[in-house]
């Protein structure tokens, strides 16, 4: 009944050249590129690695857009966290200057890197012909591939208009920064004013249960969640109802109706790809913050939590604008807290 993640995601990448975001897979590297010309490249351990890793290479769009690399890799046995501990990253087995002492500080169950423009310069440099990337410093060296990375810079370079000019990282060329396009203006969302939500019913009016885009939700997992309602405006409700459940995710269909369930219209809010004729009739994991009208998805593709897609709309007074979504397309250890940016709207004041 809904559309699957892999479906969503591979479509994006087909989107073309009338849309700025994408997503796009190269080997142990992937690309996401938001609608404001945003890109984020991910490169990751071999499967099966005995450490999980990551490096992340994000970039804004425009002229003035500076890379900056991240390297996070989870914690080994007897990491505490405690002892300073300190990482040199070799390319082919070459150690630059710059990132021959980088601080690898403790998070829970990781070891995180934020290195500096000047060293994020000097570790894409060495990458363009590089073969291996090696994190030393630890009990045992960590291997990031490098399998795909030539190719995923280039897209990244295409997708934000550099190749060819000196900004680039791959396609380098003589043309000036100014030859790159300017990252376009995001979006602007407008909350409609807060309503009131005292006195709320709190089960599912008749007229909601019986509907009929509610006749394949017979999950008795799903029935033992209670409902999310909140009041829209006067009149106005958001009803939420639990469709599905599964291990560690809770499918609910969305309608707007009065208290008593009349008038109800299913509500589908727009995704990344809008419009698309084919957005889930389904969200997975939904709230809704009646104080900040924001009503958020957490669609997990597997249990970790380490890919899927994390989606915010703002109610306007007419509908859901879609305020912003992350995405990880592959499930690689990479937890939502450094998914990248599809899609980047601003409130208006």
């Amino acid at each position: 009944m809904f559309r699957t993640l892999v479906i969503a995601i591979g479509a994006l990448a087909l989107a073309g050249a009338a849309r700025a975001q994408a997503v796009k897979s190269f080997k142990d590297w992937s690309v996401v590129c938001d609608n404001l010309r945003t890109c984020s490249a991910f490169g990751y351990t071999e499967e099966g690695a005995d450490t999980d890793a990551f490096i992340r290479i994000v970039r804004p769009g425009g002229p003035a857009g500076t890379p900056r690399v991240t390297l996070r890799a989870d914690a080994e046995d007897g990491d505490d966290g405690k002892a300073p501990l300190t990482w040199r990253i070799s390319v082919d087995g070459q150690v630059p200057p710059s990132l021959a002492a980088v601080a690898a500080r403790a998070g829970e169950s990781e070891r995180r890197a934020e290195l500096t423009p000047a060293q994020s310069a000097a570790l894409i440099g060495a990458l363009r012909s590089g073969a291996a990337l090696t994190i030393l410093g630890g009990k045992a060296p960590i291997a990031i591939s490098l399998a795909g990375s030539s190719a995923a810079l280039l897209w990244m370079d295409d997708r934000q208009g550099r190749v060819g000019t000196t900004t680039a990282l791959v396609a380098r060329g003589p043309k000036p920064a100014s030859a790159v396009p300017p990252a376009p203006a995001p979006p602007m969302v407008r909350a409609a004013p807060p309503a009131p939500q005292t006195g709320l019913p709190t089960k599912l009016p008749a007229l909601i249960r019986n509907d009929r885009r509610l006749k394949d939700c017979d999950d008795p997992e799903a029935a033992k969640f209670d409902p999310i309602v909140a009041r829209l405006a006067p009149g106005e409700f958001l009803w939420a109802a639990p469709c599905s459940a599964g291990a560690y995710n809770l499918l609910s269909v969305l309608f707007v109706a009065d208290e008593a369930g009349r008038g109800a219209r299913e509500l589908i809010p727009p995704d990344a790809e809008a419009p698309n004729p084919d957005a889930d009739d389904e969200l997975m994991n939904i709230d809704y913050d009646a104080k900040t009208r924001t009503l958020s998805a957490f669609a997990k593709a597997r249990g970790l939590g380490d890919c899927g897609a994390a989606t915010r709309w703002v109610w306007d007074g007419k509908a859901f604008a879609l305020l912003d979504e992350q995405v990880m397309p592959d499930c690689r250890g990479v937890t939502a807290d450094d998914w990248p940016s599809l899609y980047h709207a601003v409130r208006a004041p």
